[in-house]
């Protein structure tokens, strides 16, 4: 009978511990997870931020060639307006000044 009571106990003595070994296994698991999530995390973030810079920049260059071409494109109007104006302003005095008279 002692000799079940000291196997009993011996036993309840190795499943503690195998207990405590798994229990010390799933903390240092748990840690190895957490430290992967943050690893994993600031990578993402990374590329996200690199992603956002590069969209940024596309989105710069774009919007500066559209002002460059606007402002072209204005420039030519005005370029056009003051040829029309040249061309025209002795015709368009007389016929200010004629429909003036004839009022």
């Amino acid at each position: 009978m002692e000799e079940i009571i000291h196997k009993l106990i011996e036993i309840d003595r190795t499943a503690e511990s195998l207990l405590q070994q798994a229990q010390a296994e799933k903390e240092s698991a748990l840690l190895e997870i957490e430290e992967e999530r943050k690893h994993w995390l600031q990578e993402i973030s990374a590329k996200a931020q690199k992603k956002i810079e590069t969209f940024e920049q596309v989105e710069k260059q774009a919007a500066t060639e559209q002002v460059i071409a606007l402002e072209q494109k204005t420039q030519s109007a005005l370029q056009a307006f003051d040829r029309l104006f040249k061309e025209h302003h002795n015709q368009w005095e007389q016929e200010i000044f004629d429909r003036i008279i004839e009022s």
